[in-house]
């Protein structure tokens, strides 16, 4: 009997240890030195960067990054669904189609051609500007602090 108890331990031990992957489903995150939006930041992850999960906790994911990277991410940013990205023909790197997060909240291709041929006229300059404005770190933590902000 012990014998076959030790059998299952180590036949079992190498699909026990190995961790659950996940995958950053935004443009860009940061893994977070404590599971707060403000905390700290440890490492700036990408589209499609796979996190082993370590354990999971009120929205928040601790998971390590590469060989020496751990934090934390929030849950907003991850999916269980492996991304990835591929080239077009015009040889830009493009999310597939199935892939990007827009389409999983209704705005993808097809909504996109509606528009084009409702006859409005539609302009992203504004969004495209939005999209690269970043506030640093440093600025942000001082704006929680001097704010007395807490969470």
């Amino acid at each position: 009997m012990k014998k076959l108890i030790f059998l299952l331990i180590i036949l079992l031990s190498p699909t026990m240890l190995l961790a659950e992957v996940l995958y950053v489903q935004v443009r860009s995150t940061k893994l977070r030195s404590e599971p707060k939006h403000w905390a700290k930041p440890v490492k700036e992850l990408k589209y499609g960067d796979p996190v082993s999960k370590k354990s999971y906790s009120k929205g928040w994911y601790n998971v390590s990054y590469g060989k020496d990277s751990t934090g934390f991410i929030h849950e907003s940013a991850i999916t269980k669904k492996k991304v990835a990205f591929s080239s077009g023909s015009s040889g830009k790197v493009k999310a597939e189609g199935s892939d990007l997060v827009l389409a999983g909240k209704g705005f993808n291709r097809d909504v996109e051609k509606k528009f084009a041929s409702s006859g409005k006229r539609l302009d992203y300059n504004t969004v495209n500007q939005v999209e690269q404005f970043s506030v640093p770190e440093e600025d942000l933590a001082k704006f929680i602090e001097d704010g007395k902000l807490s969470g």
